[in-house]
C-alpha cells in the first residue's frame, strides 16, 4: 500500500494546487468525499478505472499521476533540441534512420524518420505505448494495422493504438520522410 499512499499524496497535492475541494472532486467523479479523503491518506486503494475518473475530473493525464518524476509533472518547462542534437538511431539494413527530436524524459516522443525506397519495419510490431500518429512529409507509405492496409501520401496523417499489430514500408521511389508522435515514449 506504500505506492498507493504516494499516489494518494500526489493526488491531494495536485487537487490543492488546482484549488479543488474534496466535495467538488467527489461531485465530479461520483465518488464519496470520504472515499477520496481515505485514498489521499493511503487508507484505501483505488482501481485504475477509479484513478482515471479522478484524473479526468482534475483535467490531467493518468500517467502524470503515476509518473515518479515529480519535477516533470508540475513544473512548467521549455526545451529546445537543436537539429545537431538529435539522437540518431540507424538500423542495420541501412534503409532507415530515426532521429529523436524530443528531449529525454518527455511524456511523449517525436521521431523524424528517413526511409529509403524499399525500407520497411521488417516484422510486424506491437508495443506498450498507447497511441501513435504518423504524418508524411515526403514520399509514399504503406502501413498495415490489424490486417488493414492504408496507403499514405504527402500531408496525410494516421493515428492508431500502438498495441495493435502493425508494419510499414516505403512504397515510393524516393526517400520517405515522416514524423512519428508516440505516447507514452518507447525509447
Amino acid at each position: 500500500m506504500d505506492n498507493e499512499i504516494q499516489i494518494g499524496q500526489k493526488l491531494r497535492n495536485i487537487r490543492k494546487e488546482k484549488k479543488i475541494t474534496i466535495n467538488k472532486l467527489a461531485k465530479d467523479t461520483g465518488f464519496t468525499p470520504s472515499f477520496i479523503s481515505q485514498f489521499e491518506r493511503g487508507l484505501t486503494s483505488a482501481s485504475i478505472s477509479t484513478l482515471k475518473k479522478i484524473t479526468d475530473a482534475l483535467s490531467m493525464n493518468l500517467t502524470m499521476l503515476l509518473n515518479e518524476d515529480e519535477e516533470l509533472q508540475y513544473s512548467p518547462f521549455t526545451y529546445i533540441v537543436r537539429k545537431g542534437e538529435y539522437k540518431k538511431l540507424a538500423y542495420p539494413d541501412e534503409k532507415s534512420t530515426d532521429y529523436m527530436i524530443t528531449r529525454d524524459k518527455a511524456h511523449y516522443e517525436v521521431i523524424y524518420s528517413e526511409i529509403k525506397p524499399g525500407g520497411d519495419s521488417g516484422e510486424t510490431l506491437s508495443h506498450n505505448s498507447i497511441e501513435e500518429t504518423i504524418t508524411i512529409l515526403q514520399g509514399l507509405m504503406e502501413i498495415k494495422i490489424n490486417g488493414e492496409t492504408y496507403n499514405l501520401d504527402v500531408g496525410d496523417s494516421i493515428s492508431f493504438c500502438s498495441q495493435h499489430p502493425h508494419s510499414w514500408k516505403n512504397i515510393g521511389d524516393n526517400t520517405l520522410k515522416i514524423i512519428w508522435v508516440v505516447y507514452p515514449p518507447t525509447y
